[in-house]
């Protein structure tokens, strides 16, 4: 059961971050 909630926890960590880095990334071509 706490291994299910660590999964879920982590695959929303790496969701956050995948958003963050789309964003980092669309931000950095939009410049040049």
């Amino acid at each position: 059961m706490a291994l299910s909630g660590l999964l879920s926890d982590l695959s929303g960590v790496l969701r956050f971050t995948d958003k963050f880095t789309f964003a980092s990334l669309s931000r950095h071509l939009s410049v040049i």
